[in-house]
């Protein structure tokens, strides 16, 4: 009977042990559920500022082409006008 008795104390204790483990668990598995959800709100957070950012580089991309292509337009205006210019100093003298 206290053989009976010990057992039923000692199974008591480890149910007492296991539910405080089992308690501590849960508020361990809160907090990390509470920090994934954070952790995902900041990851759409920064997937709109790159797709922001990849906006605003693809117009400032646009913006160099096309100062590229004016540049080069008036590199070969330029370099026309210097033989023009070549040409009539030429044919002066």
């Amino acid at each position: 009977m206290a053989n009976i008795q010990e057992r039923v104390a000692t199974l008591a204790s480890t149910i007492e042990t296991e539910q405080a483990k089992l308690h501590g668990l849960e508020e361990t598995k809160l907090a990390a559920q509470t920090e994934i959800e954070e952790m995902e709100s900041r990851l759409v957070e920064l997937q709109e500022e790159l797709k922001n950012l990849n906006e605003t580089l693809e117009e400032k991309n646009k913006i160099v082409d096309d100062v590229k292509r004016r540049t080069m337009r008036a590199a070969k205006v330029l370099d026309q006008a210097l033989k023009d210019i070549s040409i009539k100093v030429r044919s002066a003298s």
